[in-house]
């Protein structure tokens, strides 16, 4: 590994991979949701955890029954649930928040599926319907920002949520 200076600290904080770079296309496999349109709403961080979690339910889905392709195991969950719902976590509506967040919540409360709690592309009440299907996660796995190849290690696993820090000057 050869150390990469991390700019906002002034250390050789992050670790480069060394070689060729690996490459995984998800599509590929038939595990990822069609790209979401957020329209005014800034929202990523829910699509983004959302995302992550509909591809490892494909990805279980898929080992379960040993298909090969196709998106027939692909599950749709609510990002508008995210969105409506997760402000105890520090999450905030359309104005933003963190995936890692959104996991905190889905692993307390779980998460509805999108056909029973639709997008809006605006901020809610939130209105959790307990009769409706409601998927659990056991746990999500939070990386530092110093492990590219941990990084890399994960993708070549699954789909996975990444959040970037942008500074404003």
């Amino acid at each position: 590994d050869n150390p990469v200076p991390n700019p906002s600290s002034g250390e050789a904080g992050i670790q480069q991979p060394v070689g060729e770079p690996r490459t995984k296309d998800w599509r590929q496999e038939g595990v990822v949701s069609e790209v979401n349109d957020q329209r005014f709403c800034a929202a990523s961080y829910a699509f983004s955890a959302i995302g992550a979690l509909e591809s490892a339910v494909a990805l279980n889905n898929k080992r379960k029954t040993k298909a090969s392709e196709g998106d027939e195991h692909l599950v749709l969950f609510s990002a508008q649930e995210i969105i409506d719902c997760s402000d105890d976590f520090s999450n905030h509506g359309c104005n933003g928040g963190l995936p890692m967040q959104a996991f905190g919540y889905i692993l307390q409360f779980n998460i509805a599926l999108e056909k029973d709690y639709e997008y809006t592309g605006r901020t809610q009440a939130c209105k959790i319907d307990e009769s409706k299907q409601r998927t659990h996660i056991d746990s999500y796995t939070v990386l530092g920002s110093s492990s590219i190849k941990g990084l890399l290690d994960m993708v070549d696993g699954q789909p996975v949520s990444v959040s970037f820090e942008a500074l404003q000057e």
